[in-house]
């Protein structure tokens, strides 16, 4: 968070690189841990976030060395986060995150349509009464608020996209929608 906090400030890139790969050696080493110890429950989220790690590391050596480069760490963000997604025991909102990621990362790499079908695996396993739509009743207040923020990083991307492919309007709609579930969590 420290080096995407770097990025966002302006900072160098190779600042931001530097605290991705010690982030990385420091997950990789509780991971290990986790695993000796027999901490099983830990395990997958560890897996999660080192395959976050390798995302944003996959992010600034793109921007630096050019996407060839980076896709090295999307694929490690990739394994990590498909064997996180392995693992029975994870509830409805680290199942729906790490999915989110996962969509992340495969967009990077070039993806769109694989990444697109885990945006949906992702409403599909929050389900319909948790979506906001355009001009009806917002969801009940007893639903977990925590189930809406992997919506919010949903439309985030897909606003992502829309601009990329020039669809400015379609992107700012996806926009105003992850603002309403980011509202809607906290």
């Amino acid at each position: 968070r420290m080096a995407k906090h770097e990025l966002e400030k302006g900072r160098k890139l190779g600042e931001a690189r530097h605290q991705l790969e010690e982030a990385r050696r420091s997950l990789d080493s509780a991971l290990g841990v986790a695993e000796k110890a027999g901490l099983g429950a830990d395990i997958p989220l560890l897996r999660a976030e080192l395959g976050r790690a390798h995302r944003e590391l996959g992010h600034v050596i793109t921007r630096s060395e050019g996407l060839e480069k980076g896709l090295t760490h999307y694929r490690h963000a990739e394994r990590e986060l498909r064997t996180a997604l392995e693992t029975a025991e994870l509830g409805i909102t680290d199942r729906a995150d790490i999915l989110q990621d996962l969509a992340e990362v495969l967009y990077h790499s070039g993806d769109e349509a694989a990444a697109q079908e885990y945006l949906t695996e992702v409403e599909k396993l929050i389900g319909p009464e948790h979506r906001i739509v355009p001009g009806e009743e917002l969801p009940g207040e007893e639903l977990p608020h925590e189930e809406f923020a992997p919506l919010g990083k949903v439309e985030m991307l897909r606003g992502q996209m829309a601009l990329a492919r020039g669809q400015l309007e379609e992107g700012l709609q996806h926009y105003v929608l992850a603002y309403a579930y980011f509202a809607r969590f906290s």
